[in-house]
C-alpha cells in the first residue's frame, strides 16, 4: 500500500505531496505527486495498479516509456548531452542527424525502429551521394541514442547494438594530407609573424584550432626542463587535462613571441576568417590546396603533419599516440600518419647490409670447391697407384698372368679398395721385389 506524505526541511513543509511505494521487485520508491491531495491519491492508485499488472505479467516497466513519442525522448537526450558538457557544435549536429534519421525512416515511436528502417536510411543516404564517414555520423548518433535509452530504462534493448559502422576509407569524398618538410618551411617563410608562430605551434605541438585559440600564457611553462604546454579539459576535444612536452626550437620561438605580446592573456589571436588567411598563405608558398589525388590541405593538416613527422623521426606509435592525445592508437596510425613512397624507400634502405655475409658465403663455397677438386685429384691418383701396385703384384703370379689381368680390369670397374689395402699395395710396390715372403694377395676374392 502506497503512502502519501509531505517533506519537511529546515522546519518548512513542502507544498507538493510525495508517494512512497514498493515496486514489483520489492524495492522502495519515492515519486513526486501534486499540490492537490486528491490528485496525488489518484496518481498513487494508478501506480499501484501498474505494479499489480507487472506482477501478473500483463505489463512491463517499459510500457509508459514506449508510449512516449521519440521527439520527447530526443529532448531528454539533448539535455543529457548538454549536461555531459559536449560542445554546442556537437550537440547541434547530433540532434539534427537524429531528427533527419527519424524523418527518413518514418518512425515516431521506439517500437517502429528495426533493421528494415536502417536499410531504408542507408539507401536514402546513398542516393544523396554521401560518403561513408558521413553515414557513420547518422548511424553513430542512432546507436548512442538507443544505448542511452537502455541505460535510462526507457526500452529493453538496442536494436543496433551489433551493427557495425561502415568503412570510412571506402567512398571517401574528402581526404586530408600532411605537409612535407619543404612545404612547411615555405609556408613559415611567407607567413607574417603572428601567423608564422601559430602554424609552427600547430605543426610542432599538434594542437587543434580551438586549443590554439583558447591557449593562454599561463598554460605554458617555457622555463621548465623540458618546456611543456597544458591543454585544459574545457578546451580539449577529449574533455580531459593533458600536459605534453614542447620541442626546444618551438619553445625558443614562443619565448621570443612572449616578449612581444606580454600584454595579452592569450598566446594567439586567431582571426574569425582564419581559413581565408590560411589559403592566402598557401598560395604565397606555392602549395596546392588539392593535389593530383584529390587530397586537400587545410589548417588541421598541420596536426597531421605533426603525426607524420613523429613517425618519420622514429617515435614509437605508443608515444606518438600519447603526444597526439588520441584514445585509440588506430586513429594515430591510420588517420593522422601519412607515409609516402619515398619515405618507405628510405625505410627499406635503412635495413642492415648483408653483402659481406653473401661475399663470405661465396668465398667459402669457392674454397670448398677448390678443396674438393684437390681431394678428388689426390684420390684419383691414389687409387691409380693402388691399382698399379695390385697389377704388379698379380703379374708375379705364375700361370695366371693373362687371366688375372683381365680379372683386375674387371674388378676396377665394380669395386673400390679400402685405404688399408691401398697402403699395403703401395708398400709392396716400393719394395719392387715380391718374394715368397712378400705380399701374396688372395686371388679367390677377385
Amino acid at each position: 500500500m502506497a503512502s502519501i506524505f509531505r517533506r519537511r526541511r529546515d522546519g518548512k513543509v513542502s507544498e507538493r505531496y510525495y508517494i512512497k511505494y514498493k515496486d514489483e521487485k520489492g524495492c522502495w520508491r519515492v515519486k513526486a505527486g501534486f499540490k492537490s491531495l486528491s490528485a496525488t491519491k489518484q496518481l498513487a492508485a494508478e501506480i499501484e495498479r501498474k505494479i499489480e499488472r507487472r506482477k501478473a505479467g500483463l505489463e512491463d516497466e517499459y510500457t509508459d516509456q514506449l508510449r512516449r513519442p521519440l521527439s520527447e525522448h530526443l529532448s531528454d537526450f539533448a539535455a543529457h548531452l548538454k549536461g555531459k558538457g559536449v560542445s554546442p557544435v556537437y550537440l547541434k549536429k547530433t540532434i539534427n542527424w537524429l531528427k533527419a534519421s527519424f524523418d527518413i525512416m518514418g518512425v515516431r515511436f521506439y517500437n517502429n525502429i528495426n533493421l528494415d528502417c536502417i536499410d531504408k536510411l542507408l539507401l536514402v543516404l546513398e542516393e544523396r551521394r554521401l560518403a561513408n564517414k558521413t553515414k557513420n555520423h547518422y548511424l553513430g548518433g542512432l546507436k548512442e541514442f538507443l544505448r542511452w535509452g537502455v541505460i535510462t530504462g526507457r526500452w529493453l534493448k538496442n536494436p543496433l547494438e551489433k551493427m557495425k559502422l561502415l568503412n570510412p576509407e571506402i567512398n571517401r569524398k574528402r581526404a586530408r594530407r600532411s605537409l612535407t618538410v619543404d612545404e612547411l618551411k615555405r609556408l613559415l617563410s611567407v607567413s607574417p609573424p603572428e601567423r608564422r608562430i601559430l602554424y609552427m605551434t600547430a605543426a610542432y605541438a599538434g594542437l587543434r584550432l580551438n586549443e590554439l585559440r583558447t591557449l593562454k600564457w599561463s598554460d605554458l611553462d617555457l622555463n621548465n626542463n623540458p618546456p611543456t604546454v597544458t591543454v585544459k579539459a574545457e578546451n580539449s576535444k577529449s574533455k580531459r587535462v593533458d600536459t605534453i612536452p614542447l620541442n626546444r626550437e618551438l619553445a625558443e620561438s614562443l619565448r621570443h613571441w612572449q616578449k612581444k605580446n606580454r600584454e595579452s592573456r592569450f598566446v594567439f589571436r586567431v582571426p574569425g576568417r582564419y581559413l581565408k588567411y590560411f589559403r592566402r598563405d598557401l598560395a604565397a608558398a606555392e602549395i596546392a590546396r588539392v593535389d593530383e589525388e584529390g587530397r586537400v590541405v587545410d589548417f588541421h593538416s598541420l596536426r597531421h603533419t605533426y603525426a607524420t613527422l613523429l613517425s618519420l623521426a622514429g617515435v614509437p606509435p605508443r608515444q606518438a599516440q600519447a603526444l597526439l592525445r588520441h584514445a585509440d592508437i588506430t586513429t594515430t596510425m591510420k588517420t593522422y600518419t601519412h607515409i609516402e613512397v619515398l619515405d618507405l624507400v628510405r625505410g627499406v634502405n635503412a635495413l642492415p647490409s648483408l653483402s659481406e655475409a653473401m661475399e663470405t658465403e661465396d668465398r667459402v663455397k669457392a674454397a670448398a670447391g677448390c678443396e674438393s677438386k684437390k681431394n678428388l685429384g689426390y684420390q684419383i691418383g691414389y687409387h691409380e697407384s693402388c691399382s698399379n701396385a695390385l697389377l704388379g703384384a698379380l703379374s708375379c703370379t705364375k700361370g695366371e698372368e693373362k687371366s688375372d689381368y683381365k680379372t683386375v680390369r674387371k674388378t676396377r670397374k665394380i669395386r673400390h679398395f679400402r685405404a688399408d689395402e691401398c697402403a699395403l699395395m703401395n708398400k709392396g710396390e716400393k719394395n719392387e721385389t715380391m718374394g715368397s715372403g712378400g705380399l701374396e694377395p688372395p686371388t679367390n676374392g677377385l
